[in-house]
Order: C-alpha cells, then structure tokens, then sequence
C-alpha cells in the first residue's frame, strides 16, 4: 500500500512538548559541579534538536515519493489533495530539520567554549526558545499533512503488477454483481470510499497465477472535464490498471439509463483506452437482444463463467511473458 504506513503527525505543541519533556530527564553526571551542569546543558539541547529530528524525518520517509508513485496513486492523490501542496509542506519538514539542527551545533559549539555557568544556562534557553519557534513556524504544514494522511488512507490498496481486469459501465448494470462473482474463489472484496461511492477490489487465481478484479464506480456519458470525482477516479482505474475492460450493458434499461446512452458510453470508452474490451449484456434472464453480444445473467451466474474464460485467453494472448501462465483455455 503506497499510503499505509503514514503515522499520525503530531502538532507543533506536540512535538516541542515531547521534546523538551525527553531532554528533561537527561542528567550527565560528573564529580566537578561545572562540568555537570555544562554536559547535561548540552545534552539536553542535543536530544531537543535529535528528537525533533527523528519525529520530523519519519513523517518525510514516510509519505511516498510521488515521483516514483504508479500512475494510479499519483493521480488519485492530485485528485483527492495535490501532489505539489504536499511536497511543499514535506520540504517545509525538511528546512525544520536543518534549522532546528543548525541552532543547536550553533548554540552546542558556544557552550564549550564558556566557563560561566549563567552563560550555559542562558545559551540552553535561547537555543530553546529558537528551536521551538522554527517548529512553530511549521504548524500549518503538520496540519495539512495530518489532514493528507487521513484522506489518502482512503485510496485504495490495489496490486499494480497483477493482470487486472476492470468492470466498467452505467451504475445499476451489475457491475458490482459481476466483480462477486468471478472473485468468489476467494473474500478478498473490500469497499474503499472516496466520496458518496467506492471501489471494490476482488481477486481470483488461475493456474498459479493471482488475477485482480476492479469494479469502478459508475462513469457517465459525459466529457472528463465535467465528471465528479467518483467518475474521474473511475476514469483513472480504466486508464492506469486495466490490462482487460469488461463493459456491462443493461439492455432492459431498469439501470435507468437508455440502451443509446449506453453504447455512447461504450464508444467514449473505446476512445479512451487502448486495451483489449469485451462487451457484455446483463440480465439475460430478464431480457434479450439480437446482437452477437455475449449474454448473462449475475443473478443466477449464466454465461459468467465463459466471459471469464474468454478474459483469460485476452490476457494470455497480450501479455505472452507472463511465464505462470498456461495454456490450453
């Protein structure tokens, strides 16, 4: 999962009080009185400054490069937040880092260099006081992030390696009826919100080999520009994961769409993406067309388990590297 491993990220207070709670207990001991107060002094203001390295440098390792990210999570990430707001705010945690270390080698280096004990205690305070109010100049960023974290989690986990087939068309088609189907083999489905809708990701395996299933939300007939964000991010499923679109047709309109809406849709969808597409019409078992279409029914199972086949034979054909693969579909 690109995102599941953020933590929860502390507020400015937070950190600066964890911080200076943990130099607190730190005492060096020593037989001349001086050298105690001055080692613990600069321990102490040591720990502040690698404490708050530490805290700051998990949250930066722990976000994803999105320079690296699949296509798929970076465009579901620019959707959902902006990628560039959230590399500012990383950077802003890095220039913190530099900073906070900076004043402390600065105010480090002038403690050992006195011999008056006011002045060791006067040099802990101000590197204090500067170093919490870098960090305090970081609130807004630790803010953000922590509200990032909480909305990417919220992307799915998807596998961007596994052969993917993508279940696309009108809501109400049987999309979703399909996708339980053919991942019956195993409980892998799980709904993932994103607004008023989700996503289900189910899997199968076929001769050794795991096949991914995506059932998106419905996309309408209508240009990208003026989708939601259900539809756009149903746009991105299609175009970034699918080796195989199965595009579902209610021919009996109780979707509550029009058969031409949705062969207009069918056509959008061929626009769009170049992969292999199989075309299906559902709920044969109330309802059937003269067209050379593969029929079936998702709620008595007819015709689902050929469409599969053919699914397998696509993916077969067009991915020949695929070594676990076998033939004789």
């Amino acid at each position: 999962m690109a995102f599941g491993n953020i933590p929860t990220v502390l507020t400015a207070e937070e950190i600066i009080n964890k911080a200076f709670k943990g130099s607190s207990k730190i005492t060096i001991n020593d037989r001349e009185h001086f050298y105690w107060v001055r080692n613990t002094a600069m321990a102490r203001v040591q720990a502040v400054s690698q404490t708050i390295d530490a805290v700051l440098l998990k949250y930066v390792s722990a976000f994803p490069s999105f320079d690296n990210l699949h296509p798929f999570y970076y465009e579901l990430a620019e959707l959902l937040i902006g990628v560039n707001p959230i590399k500012k705010s990383l950077g802003g945690l890095d220039w913190c880092r530099k900073q906070v270390a900076a004043i402390a080698s600065k105010h480090l280096s002038q403690m050992r260099k006195t011999r008056n004990e006011d002045t060791i205690e006067r040099l802990r305070e101000s590197a204090y006081g500067r170093i919490a109010s870098v960090v305090k100049q970081l609130a807004p960023d630790l803010e953000f992030l922590n509200k990032v974290r909480n909305e990417i989690k919220k992307i799915p986990t998807v596998d961007t390696v596994a052969p993917t087939i993508v279940v696309a068309g009108f809501p109400n088609v049987g999309k979703s009826s399909l996708v339980k189907l053919i991942s019956s083999a195993t409980p892998e489905i799980a709904p993932y919100p994103f607004t008023t809708k989700g996503i289900h990701v189910g899997y199968f395996e076929h001769k050794w080999v795991r096949y991914q299933v995506i059932d998106t939300p419905g996309i309408l007939d209508r240009p990208l520009e003026k989708m939601n964000e259900v539809e756009r991010q149903a746009v991105m499923a299609l175009k970034n994961l699918a080796n195989l679109i199965i595009f579902i047709i209610d021919p009996t309109g109780h979707c509550g769409y029009t058969l031409e809406d949705q062969e207009r849709l069918l056509e959008t969808v061929k626009g769009l993406f170049q992969v292999p597409l199989i075309v299906v019409e559902n709920k044969m078992d109330l309802s059937k067309t003269d067209s050379d279409r593969p029929k079936i029914s998702t709620a008595s199972g007819a015709g689902v388990d050929a469409i599969v086949k053919e699914a397998l034979a696509i993916l077969h054909k067009n991915m020949p590297k695929m070594e676990a693969i076998r033939e004789g579909f």
